[in-house]
């Protein structure tokens, strides 16, 4: 493919921002910069691995730099002797200065992960599955200096399939976004595409997870407690208490009370957080609203399973703590 002549710095850090980084080296926009953040140790070993950005721009040819701090006359400086047409983010993961937004010759321009003004912030895949939607996107936008809230290039809307979790989720995104991040870029610089401002009272903001987020609450509806599921796959997991121990809740679908053939005695009889039975070899567990039908489960010390096949191990009438006991 004929080669572009524009200059891109490309910023990110996770896969998430492997494959728009991919998408334009073979759109003949390769950068001529990347940027990442420091690559860090990983797994039980605590090896220093490089983040997927760096290890694709290693791949790809491209210098890549990995600045611990991003507001300073260094950075700034590296940046500026890049001579950017554009700056292009994706999962950076750092907080860029205005003096560097206003490096790029066209335009620093951010691929986000849901359809703004809708979850501006951290977390905007997570949150999509935790709240229950059934549609998501993905924004390019014009950066500003207020976090995900510059004019919008174009979105492109995502139909969420039942039973997907965030690390799918997150590949499907990150594919749909390198499909549309190219010719965006040239329609910008073409001066065919203008920024449309967002709508500022349809806002919503979403902070990053942290290890404590997948807390489960046995008094939320089921369909809440599978949206948190799907949501906090496969870190930090949601998770709850059995007999003491922490156990991973990794894959699960809801019902209304009245879909599932139970005797009501047991319905109206079982606190929340219960097991109301093993039939089919799952686990059906009582929630303040509807039934949660557990399938795939992580008990601390065992390898992921699905209740197939660890059914035979809980008993109808066993209870899961709540999830905000467990830091007690």
């Amino acid at each position: 493919m004929e080669e572009s002549n524009l200059r891109i710095v490309f910023m990110g850090t996770p896969e998430f921002a492997v494959p728009s980084l991919y998408a334009l080296a073979e759109a003949g926009m390769k950068p001529v910069l990347c940027v990442s953040q420091p690559d860090k140790p990983q797994g039980r070993k605590r090896e220093i691995l490089p983040t997927p950005v760096h290890e694709a721009a290693d791949r790809l040819g491209i210098p890549c730099i990995q600045p611990i701090k991003v507001k300073n006359r260094a950075f700034l400086k590296a940046i500026a002797e890049a001579r950017p047409d554009f700056i292009v983010t994706a999962a950076y993961g750092r907080i860029l200065t205005s003096a560097v937004l206003a490096l790029p010759r066209i335009a620093p321009v951010n691929v986000h992960g849901s359809l703004l003004p809708k979850y501006r912030g951290a977390s905007p895949v997570q949150a999509a599955l935790i709240n229950g939607d059934k549609e998501t996107g993905v924004s390019i936008l014009r950066m500003t200096e207020a976090m995900d809230a510059g004019g919008v290039y174009t979105q492109s809307e995502f139909t969420i399939p039942e039973g997907m979790r965030a690390d799918e989720l997150m590949t499907g995104l990150a594919s749909l976004g390198a499909e549309i991040l190219p010719q965006t870029l040239l329609r910008i610089a073409e001066g065919d595409l203008e920024a449309v401002p967002q709508d500022e009272s349809q806002a919503s903001y979403v902070s990053l997870l942290s290890r404590v987020s997948g807390w489960v609450d046995w008094q939320m509806s089921a369909q809440r407690i599978v949206g948190l599921i799907r949501g906090c796959y496969p870190w930090p997991a949601a998770f709850a208490s059995f007999a003491g121990k922490r156990v991973k809740l990794l894959q699960a679908f809801a019902f209304r009370e009245d879909a599932v053939e139970l005797p009501e005695d047991i319905l109206n009889d079982s606190a929340p957080g219960t097991i109301l039975s093993t039939m089919g070899k799952k686990l059906w567990i009582r929630c303040g609203t509807g039934i949660l039908c557990l399938t795939e489960l992580q008990s601390a010390g065992s390898r992921a399973m699905s209740s197939a096949d660890c059914a035979h191990n809980f008993r109808p009438g066993q209870r899961f703590m709540a999830g905000e006991l467990l830091h007690e």
